[in-house]
């Protein structure tokens, strides 16, 4: 699918962690914390990443990531400068403009609606995981 787990953690963490210091403030207040909110994103995106990479080393034996020997400043090819830079960028992106889009697109369904389409989501991250694992287990 197109998605990537370890995004949609970052995603939580940083609804859960940074959005209830900008969250229904005046938007010129919210604007004051644009550098607070690229900096936390940035430095809880690259733990999540780090930590992940051990993670998926002691599980799979590798991490998909090692390009990242290819940046000048990186950590053990598991972290880049380069990449957390960009978290920091979509980090603020994400709960200034698609977060608020989300609650109000989600604030205008009703309870049925919300439900209808968690169902539908949840079974299309379903299906596509079932065909992943098994495509893998065929090709071994």
């Amino acid at each position: 699918g197109p998605y990537c787990p370890v995004y949609g953690f970052g995603a939580l963490l940083f609804i859960i962690i940074i959005y209830p210091m900008i969250n229904r403030k005046a938007y010129k207040d919210r604007l004051k914390y644009i550098p607070l909110v690229f900096l936390l994103s940035m430095l809880i995106a690259t733990a999540l990443e780090l930590g992940t990479s051990y993670l998926l080393e002691m599980i799979i034996g590798y991490w998909p990531w090692q390009t990242y020997a290819d940046y000048k400043i990186n950590y053990q090819a598991r972290i880049a400068l380069s990449p957390s830079v960009r978290f920091g960028i979509g980090g603020v992106l994400f709960l200034y403009i698609l977060q608020p889009l989300f609650e109000k697109l989600t604030g205008a369904m009703s309870d049925k609606t919300l439900k209808k389409t968690g169902l539908i989501l949840f079974i299309i991250f379903a299906v596509d995981l079932a065909a992943t694992v098994v495509t893998k287990l065929l090709l071994k």
